[in-house]
């Protein structure tokens, strides 16, 4: 976990920002120093919790993940009463994984270790994506550059292998979208800053950052993009973080 200072930020579309949309306005967030992850959760990370779990379908239709025989792009398995990563994919993120299977896992992992993880905020996330720097997608090895056709669009990597920046934070742009703990409302800009502390069931979850598969105007620290909460993608994944207060 890398630590982010507080202090008070400016969000949303600013000035030099290009491609902007109307659910981007620009606004002011103050915020205490948090906690995030320097890499998104692994296949391998997911797997231990659904090995504690016994299951990745609590509810009829509420899949955490999906498995390789149910969507083909995941690689996570399930052989002989335990869940396992496709050999090879170990330190990939984990993909076809929904809004509740991230929060699920963070509740877990919480409960496991002591220490209260959590996703990030719409605004967290931002944040750290500010802080760490203006980084371009293009030409980097997964992200798809404005030349590249459909056919031959660059491919999922595993955690690290991508993007750089100072901060330390890795991934931030490309690879995968990050699930975050809010729910996506167009225009009210206090909902970035919370997480959800429910989720109805046609709710949708906040995504940021963009994936390999995104086109290069998507890939841009204010942009903002949601799913339902229950859909699982293979561009979308997530990261960890917490309160300063309670890393221990």
């Amino acid at each position: 976990m890398i630590t982010i200072s507080g202090g008070q930020y400016q969000l949303g579309c600013q000035s030099g920002d290009k491609n902007c949309e109307a659910d981007e306005t620009p606004y002011t967030f103050n915020t205490t120093s948090f906690l995030i992850a320097k890499y998104p959760v692994t296949n391998l990370d997911y797997v231990r919790f659904l090995n504690a779990k016994q299951r990745h379908i609590p509810l009829l239709g509420q899949y955490w993940v999906q498995l390789k025989n149910e969507d083909a792009d995941s690689h996570l398995l399930y052989k002989k009463g335990l869940y396992i990563v496709e050999q090879g994919y170990e330190t990939y993120p984990v993909i076809e994984v929904s809004w509740i299977g991230a929060m699920q896992y963070a509740q877990w992992l919480s409960e496991e270790s002591g220490r209260a993880y959590r996703l990030p905020t719409e605004s967290e996330w931002e944040v750290m994506a500010r802080i760490a720097g203006d980084i371009s997608c293009i030409d980097q090895p997964h992200c798809r550059d404005i030349n590249t056709l459909l056919s031959s669009r660059k491919r999922l990597g595993s955690i690290g292998s991508g993007l750089k920046n100072t901060l330390g934070v890795n991934d931030i742009l490309g690879n995968t979208w990050e699930w975050t703990c809010s729910l996506y409302h167009k225009n009210n800009k206090k909902y970035q800053s919370h997480c959800a502390k429910a989720s109805p069931w046609g709710s949708h979850g906040s995504i940021r950052g963009c994936s390999w598969q995104s086109n290069l105007w998507e890939c841009r620290f204010s942009n903002r993009a949601s799913q339902m909460i229950w859909y699982q993608n293979h561009q979308t994944s997530f990261r960890l973080a917490m309160d300063h207060a309670d890393d221990s």
